[in-house]
């Protein structure tokens, strides 16, 4: 087994979805399912939640979950992970972060990530998914991506991209391949820690998309392309999808 922690950060005060990390799917937390998920990871040795609140904190330690103290002045995930890994006593060489609102995450897809780590020379490991209807191509809330041929990331946005000159937008899905980048990654250590000292940089701020300042600073970003793709947690319709996913409750 690799040397890899999985850190999942969860945060109570949603706007969209408030106490999101403690709603239940199928009578169990939607962090615990997370956490249940994360733990049948193969390459992944140690998981633990990284939170700001007691009510998540109280939650997790009653049932005996690993969980760790974060600031609640973070503006992303990756920045909660980022303090969570540099409170550990333990040193791991990767870092998966998975973010809590994802209680269906494929384990084979963490093992893949951790593995194209080990084997390669990326920086981070990430995701990416076909997409097959025309509106998420159009939807600002569905992020894609587009690689080079070597499955490195070029760019990441909101807008649709590649944009299809010519073409009607209807007709976009069945004249090219567009992906949807699924938001789970590995990182290196090294990697982290460099995240961890870089500023936001000015395509970041302007997508909302802490990736782009990753690349802008010099890190390189593997895809790999996936078929799975598991419904996380953001709305209130997105939680009545995963309650009739869970025994139709």
């Amino acid at each position: 087994m690799s040397r890899a922690v999985a850190i999942i950060p969860a945060r109570y005060a949603s706007t969209r979805l408030p106490g999101k990390p403690l709603l239940e799917i199928g009578g169990i937390s939607m962090i615990r399912r997370t956490y249940a998920q994360v733990l049948k990871s193969r390459q992944i040795s140690d998981v633990l939640v990284a939170t700001d609140d007691q009510r998540v904190m109280s939650h997790l330690l009653e049932y005996g979950l690993n969980a760790v103290w974060t600031s609640d002045q973070h503006e992303s995930g990756t920045q909660r992970v980022c303090e969570a890994f540099q409170s550990l006593e333990r040193t791991f060489e990767l870092i998966v972060n998975v973010q809590g609102d994802e209680p269906f995450v494929d384990p084979q897809l963490l093992d893949n990530l951790v593995s194209q780590l080990l084997e390669g020379k990326a920086d981070i490991a990430t995701a990416k998914a076909l997409i097959q209807d025309n509106p998420s191509i159009q939807d600002p809330n569905c992020v894609k991506v587009v690689c080079d041929l070597d499955h490195f990331a070029l760019y990441f946005s909101r807008a649709p991209i590649p944009f299809l000159r010519g073409v009607d937008t209807g007709q976009w899905v069945s004249t090219c391949d567009f992906f949807r980048h699924i938001g789970i990654y590995a990182f290196r250590k090294s990697a982290l820690i460099k995240i961890a000292k870089i500023s936001s940089s000015a395509l970041e701020r302007a997508e909302s998309l802490e990736q782009l300042g990753w690349m802008e600073n010099g890190l390189k970003i593997k895809v790999l392309q996936t078929d799975t793709f598991s419904l996380s947690i953001d709305t209130p319709e997105d939680l009545a999808k995963a309650r009739q996913l869970c025994y139709g409750s």
